[in-house]
């Protein structure tokens, strides 16, 4: 549910497709055909009423951080890389941490979605880049410091 979680955040920010979250639902409904809930998100035929519903009823006190900014860096990245370093780029991950749920909105990486574009207002494309890279490879190192 972490990771559906993400992609609801993400289709609601227009970051990622109606159609990546409504994978992301059919995937975890089918690895769990008798919860009652996904049911309830697959039969509503609406992928911004499901997504607004996985937002809303989200156990955040269950949120596995790791799970969720692991997939969700792995999204931005993608992103980053489609439309690259602008100001609109930094808008819209500044708008992405406001929606963000308040337990992780100051943890590492996400903390980094308030400033990381500052830069850009002075014209320094390549240090933008640099905290976003850092945010994004986050989740990497941290698995490369467990092992």
């Amino acid at each position: 549910m972490n990771e559906l979680l993400v992609y609801a955040i993400l289709m609601c920010e227009d970051i990622v497709t109606d159609e990546l979250f409504s994978n992301w639902l059919d995937r975890i409904f089918l690895e769990n055909p008798n919860d009652d809930y996904l049911l309830e998100l697959e039969c509503m035929g609406n992928t911004e009423k499901a997504a607004a519903s996985v937002i809303s009823r989200f156990d955040y006190g269950g949120l596995d951080k790791i799970c969720f900014g692991r997939t969700m860096m792995k999204e931005l990245k993608e992103y980053c890389r489609s439309c690259g370093i602008t100001e609109r780029f930094g808008q819209k991950m500044y708008s992405l941490w406001e929606s963000l749920p308040g337990c992780i909105q100051d943890d590492e990486p996400f903390s980094v979605l308030t400033y990381a574009d500052d830069p850009l207002s002075w014209g320094d494309e390549q240090q933008s880049r640099e905290i976003y890279e850092k945010a994004f490879g986050y989740y990497d190192q941290i698995s490369k410091g467990a092992h």
